[in-house]
Formats: C-alpha cells, sequence, structure tokens
C-alpha cells in the first residue's frame, strides 16, 4: 500500500505545476497543494524504504509469527465445540449435564438476557411511524419520555417524514439543537453548521 501511495503521491506532484502563477484562479488551492506537499514529506521521511520502492514494507516473513497464529475468537476451537454441544442438546435432550450454552466469547450481553435500551429505539420507533402517536393506546405503549422526545424530534422535521431527503448534512433543526444540547454541555458556542 505504502508503495502504492508513494507512488501515486510522486506523480501528481511531479506532473501538477505548484506554482504560485499556476493557481491564479484559485488561491485555495495553493494551501492545500502546499499541506499536501507537507503531508507528502512526511510520509516519505518516515518511511524507512523511501527510496526502495521494489522491497515490500512487510512480508509474511517480516510479520511477527504470534501475529500469523492470532485466532478470530467469533470463529474457533471453543465456539465450535459450543455449536457441537448446541446440536447434541437439539437433538438428544438431557444427554448432557447442562440445558443450553451460553456463548460469552463475544461481547453479546444481549445473548445472556440484557434488555436494550428501550429510549432510543421507542423513539425511533415513534418518529419512523408517527401516527402512533394519536392512538390512546400508546401511552400505555412507549414511555412518556420517549414520546415527548418523538414529537420533538418530529417538530423540527418538515412534513415529518423521516424518510424524506433533508439537506445534505441532516435536518437543520435538529443540528440546531445538538448545538445547543453540545454548547450547554460544554460552555462555549458549538456551530450547527459543522455537524452532519
Amino acid at each position: 500500500m505504502r508503495k502504492f501511495v508513494v507512488h501515486k503521491a510522486k506523480t501528481i506532484l511531479l506532473t501538477k505545476p505548484t506554482t504560485a502563477s499556476s493557481f491564479s484562479n484559485n488561491p485555495h488551492r495553493l494551501i492545500h497543494s502546499a499541506a499536501y506537499t507537507r503531508i507528502l514529506n512526511r510520509f516519505l521521511s518516515s518511511s524507512p524504504m523511501a527510496s526502495d520502492y521494489s522491497t515490500p514494507p512487510l512480508t509474511a516473513d517480516s510479520l511477527n509469527p504470534k501475529v500469523l497464529k492470532c485466532e478470530y475468537a467469533v470463529r474457533g476451537e471453543i465456539v465450535s465445540l459450543a455449536q457441537k454441544l448446541q446440536q447434541d442438546l437439539q437433538a438428544n435432550p438431557g444427554s448432557h449435564p447442562f440445558e443450553e450454552i451460553l456463548y460469552c466469547n463475544i461481547g453479546n450481553p444481549q445473548s445472556l438476557g440484557q434488555q436494550p435500551i428501550t429510549f432510543f429505539r421507542e423513539v425511533l420507533a415513534l418518529c419512523d411511524h408517527p401516527t402512533i402517536l394519536d392512538k390512546s393506546e400508546t401511552q400505555g405503549l412507549f414511555s412518556a419520555d420517549s414520546i415527548e422526545r418523538a414529537w420533538q424530534i418530529l417538530d423540527q422535521i418538515p412534513g415529518r417524514a423521516t424518510g424524506a431527503y433533508s439537506h445534505s448534512q441532516g435536518v437543520k433543526g435538529l443540528r440546531d439543537t445538538i448545538a445547543a444540547g453540545i454548547e450547554a454541555r460544554d460552555g462555549f458556542p458549538a456551530i450547527q453548521m459543522i455537524f452532519f
């Protein structure tokens, strides 16, 4: 990858003019070109093989052998055995001194019974299907906080339609709300135009 990037960068720098006169139509290009050149020079100077593009920077022989022996924990001997035991339990209930397999090899707390955070799911459901908000059953099915937040969000979305196109940065009202929240939290102004 480094070889490709270095070659591509050299090609760009050697084929494009970098004099100030060539940037008279767009003064920002000079700034970007200068910054690009600094980054490239730093990249080249930090490369121990910058002058030798024929040698790959990393090979299977030069790689730490421990990296080569790494295994992806989601798939491996332990998981394979657990899956076999689970199949045994399904085919022959009572064939082992346990009734179920708990997969603890990955960060999957909901598989162990932890309930998901309902607030986000409720707000999303209400925003995506706003007609639910007008039903009398909604108060019993959704928390008051979720209902209130869904109304706050929908009031800022033109047409109250989450599936409609918006500004490429997102809904302006929501960006304003995010900026106000960050300002309240951090104590200095946040500009909504920088949020996407």
